[in-house]
């Protein structure tokens, strides 16, 4: 039984691919064979040019000196500020993105069990701020304050 299979699985491999078939007719008139040489022309690779570090700390801002934030709102962000905040129960600002000079600006909060937080921002791929701040105590009625350019949400600064 295994030997008729096999046998028979091999003569219709060998028609199909003899194309005594009529589906073998129909597919060539499909293939064409090319009459020249043709080869697709190779595109300029383009190098993104990274931006200038100097001119990166240059163009920095601190979130306070780029945009003034409505404190009373629950979530700040705007059409050219996002606000990013930790999911957990406190909702602490863990990041702040906006553009300037179409120029991506990142800046990262870390907070320390020590009532620390410290703060990492980039400019395109240049570190541009690298601060420690010590905090005062949480209180989750204090909203949004400004402290030495930067932004944060349950602390009073005095």
């Amino acid at each position: 039984m295994k030997k008729t299979v096999i046998a028979a699985l091999s003569a219709a491999l060998m028609i199909a691919l003899s194309g005594c078939g009529k589906a073998n007719e129909d597919a060539a008139t499909f293939t064409a064979k090319p009459t020249e040489k043709t080869e697709a022309p190779v595109a300029d690779v383009v190098e993104e040019s990274q931006p200038d570090p100097a001119e990166m700390t240059k163009l920095y801002k601190t979130p306070s000196q780029f945009e003034t934030i409505d404190t009373s709102l629950e979530d700040p962000s705007t059409a050219t500020m996002k606000f990013i905040f930790e999911e957990d129960e406190k909702a602490r600002i863990s990041g702040i993105y906006y553009t300037i000079d179409d120029h991506l600006v990142m800046v990262n909060y870390a907070y320390t069990d020590d009532n620390k937080v410290k703060i990492v921002a980039f400019a395109e791929s240049t570190l541009v701020a690298d601060l420690e701040f010590a905090l005062p105590e949480y209180d989750p009625n204090a909203g949004f304050t400004e402290h030495d350019g930067y932004y944060f949400k349950g602390y009073k600064f005095d």
